[in-house]
């Protein structure tokens, strides 16, 4: 695999985990505060925080697993 390759699965994977991370903030911040009002914010914005370190460990996981090969 070549280096822009493996670029190109990083980006696609990081974008995959903020499409995630940003549903599984989003989501349930509307929930609350359409139910109980917009004072929960930190107890949402953790909700958010393992799916952030999760991307971090996936892309670091990703990028050390594919070996690089020379471009042709």
């Amino acid at each position: 695999m070549t280096s822009g390759q493996k670029k190109k699965l990083i980006g696609t994977n990081a974008a995959i985990w903020a499409i995630a991370i940003l549903a599984s903030f989003i989501l349930p911040f509307i929930a609350e505060s359409v139910s109980t009002g917009s004072a929960k914010f930190l107890q949402v914005l953790c909700f958010a925080l393992p799916l952030i370190v999760g991307m971090f460990i996936s892309s670091v996981v990703i990028s050390k697993s594919i070996p690089e090969t020379a471009a042709e």
